[in-house]
């Protein structure tokens, strides 16, 4: 296998100084938006409340997700002296470096620190990651990095023959994957152990004191924490929905939606694993499986590919962020066919050299692309920004073409710069276009108008969870949702509710909704009068394409 030598080792630490910048970049000018709200709005909450032990929104109960996630943001707020953009997406980027470095330590020990190194690069710059899962305050790449530990932590304490440090470890880290994301962590973690000990051919080991030590240590911290909740919720009614939510996943509507998406998702798996999927070339192979053969770790990568990995190919609702603990064994397979094969085979060799000349050739070009795109002709320097992109692409295409052996290192270094070209021209559009700024003005205004006085959500209105989060986190109080409405309390409502409820006077529906129309149809005006009560219009808005008001009641109807 080839070794990198001093200079290629001294560049892999010059990557990794350039790298960690490269994901920082304006990490946190775009609102967030997604999912991050809801998980920001939770950690928020937490902090408000005081309450760590029972997930809210809105100060409603949430049942969607456990709260590990919850709990590292809300303790950064608390460290940091509050929530922001940066610090919630910061949270990701360090579960990525985390990732890597346990990728790299399993890499180095079980084939070599070159190995090590290049595959954990590989996983860190997969396009999927660097463009997009990093940029985001999600559950996925920690959930990810945690399930790739346990199944790391069942290989290596398997052949070090030590079952205890196996089980408990592997159990352990089952209990915290169920306490970020539900059940699949279960699935994760009773497959992987069942199918791997019979391939050891150690099925009797499910059946030793090490094995009932780790179930009992699961049992403990997940069942301690719903035990715990109970106190204060539902606990049946939490699980319950954890077990609905993860099987929403599995359901496809018609068989098309099966044949697409098995021909689609595999495809969409290199897409996102690009440039390490470019390696695939060096594993078309019939000595394939002799090659794997040849390492335990490459065994052990390649049976739990084939384990969980139709899992979430055959049925539709399987999405790539569900995979992303699966990730690394690809990977490392790629980079274990490279580094056994790249000197030794002139045609492949050729190939991707073609491949990559080619690709750092048109990413010359792209570097290029922000001066032509008029939403971006408001970011500061940017004439600098492209000009400086493409003159560091057409070095590194240069060194390409002269220096062909290292191939890789300029791919991977081609990355980076297109990453920090990223940052600082697509992540400053994302910040001023799309809903997201809007949905925060909205908060801000509110905010501004309403001062220290209570602010509700009527129900049934939709409020976007971003305004949620953006409101709560500049009044640090949790805006509540109500079905009744208090005098001198202000009522985020969405006017077209207002209109159904005048529509439905007459259909005899009336006690279902908490409002009960007083007046006629709702004309516009600053006032309203509504379940006995005059309303006075404070301020009228619209988020994405719903119209909404902003009003308070004022006193009893006469």
């Amino acid at each position: 296998m080839y070794s990198f030598n001093k200079k290629e080792r001294w560049a892999l630490i010059g990557l990794l100084f350039l790298l960690i910048p490269a994901l920082l970049i304006n990490l946190g000018i775009v609102p967030l938006y997604a999912e991050e709200p809801r998980r920001a709005v939770i950690a928020l909450e937490m902090l408000i409340r005081g309450n760590w032990l029972v997930p809210t929104i809105n100060g409603e109960y949430y049942y969607l997700k456990p709260p590990v996630f919850n709990w590292i943001l809300a303790s950064l707020y608390d460290l940091t002296g509050g929530p922001s953009e940066f610090i919630s997406r910061f949270t990701t980027v360090v579960s990525l470096f985390i990732f890597g470095l346990i990728i790299f330590w399993a890499g180095k020990k079980y084939v070599s620190l070159s190995f090590g190194a290049l595959s954990a690069f590989l996983f860190v710059t997969a396009a999927g990651n660097l463009f997009f899962n990093s940029l985001l305050a999600e559950i996925d790449i920690f959930y990810s990095m945690v399930t790739y530990a346990s199944l790391i932590s069942m290989f290596h304490f398997q052949q070090q023959k030590k079952y205890f440090l196996l089980f408990l470890m592997v159990y352990f880290l089952g209990a915290i994957g169920t306490l970020t994301k539900g059940l699949p962590s279960m699935l994760y973690t009773g497959l992987s152990l069942l199918v791997f000990f019979i391939v050891n051919k150690e099925f009797k080991k499910l059946f030793s004191l090490p094995h009932l030590a780790g179930i009992l240590l699961y049992l403990i911290i997940t069942g301690g924490y719903f035990l715990a909740y109970n106190q204060q919720g539902d606990a049946i009614r939490y699980l319950l929905s954890l077990s609905v939510e993860s099987g929403k996943r599995f359901s496809g509507d018609t068989f098309w939606d099966y044949l697409q998406h098995m021909a689609l998702y595999p495809l969409d798996t290199l897409m996102n694993l690009l440039p390490a999927s470019v390696l695939i070339i060096f594993t078309f192979r019939k000595s394939f499986i002799k090659v794997i053969r040849s390492n335990s770790l490459m065994k052990f990568a390649l049976l739990m590919l084939i384990v969980h990995f139709p899992v979430y190919w055959l049925p539709p609702g399987g999405k790539q962020r569900y995979i992303i603990m699966l990730y690394p064994f690809i990977v490392q397979i790629l980079t274990y066919f490279y580094l056994n094969i790249f000197t030794k085979e002139d045609g492949k060799f050729r190939v991707f050299n073609i491949i990559i000349s080619t690709a750092l050739a048109f990413g010359a070009i792209a570097c290029l692309v922000p001066l032509f795109v008029g939403q971006m002709n408001f970011i500061p320097n940017l004439l600098l920004i492209c000009l400086s992109s493409f003159l560091l692409m057409a070095v590194i295409f240069i060194f390409q073409l002269k220096k062909p052996l290292y191939s890789i290192f300029s791919l991977l270094f081609a990355m980076v710069v297109l990453r920090f070209l990223f940052g600082f021209t697509v992540l400053p559009v994302r910040a001023t276009e799309g809903v997201a700024p809007e949905n925060r003005q909205a908060a801000l205004d509110i905010a501004g108008i309403i001062q220290g006085q209570q602010v509700c959500i009527l129900r049934p209105t939709y409020f976007p969870m971003q305004s949620v989060f953006y409101l709560e986190r500049e009044r640090n109080e949790v805006v509540p949702i109500k079905d009744q409405v208090v005098p001198g309390e202000f009522y985020i409502v969405e006017k077209i509710i207002l209109q159904d409820y005048s529509v439905r006077r007459e259909t005899g529906n009336l006690a279902i909704y908490p409002f009960h129309p007083f007046s006629d149809l709702f004309s516009g005006g600053d006032k309203a009068s509504l379940s006995g009560y005059t309303y006075k219009t404070i301020l009228e808005f619209e988020l994405q394409r719903r119209k909404y008001l902003l009003l308070v009641p004022t006193h009893l109807h006469p």
